[in-house]
């Protein structure tokens, strides 16, 4: 959101949540269609394993960006 100027944040935001639930609305979809050929337990394991690198992953990638206990890191703002 940083890189969005002040005065399109709202509406960037409005886009980004559009997109989240059409993906999610397309998942249910697939799962479901998944669902009717494989077992439901199968499908939530195959989608839980499909999703974790995109968990784990972006909270590596934060956790190395972080400054070490103990140590104060300046904020946006500079301070």
């Amino acid at each position: 959101m940083a890189a969005v100027p002040p005065a399109a944040r709202g509406r960037a935001i409005g886009i980004a949540m559009a997109g989240i639930s059409a993906v999610q609305g397309l998942g249910a979809l697939a799962a479901g269609a998944a669902a009717d050929v494989v077992p439901a337990g199968t499908v939530v394991l195959v989608t839980g394993l499909a999703g974790l690198p995109l968990v784990v992953v972006p909270l590596l990638a934060l956790l190395r960006t972080r400054a070490p206990a103990g140590r104060a890191v300046a904020g946006p703002s500079g301070t």
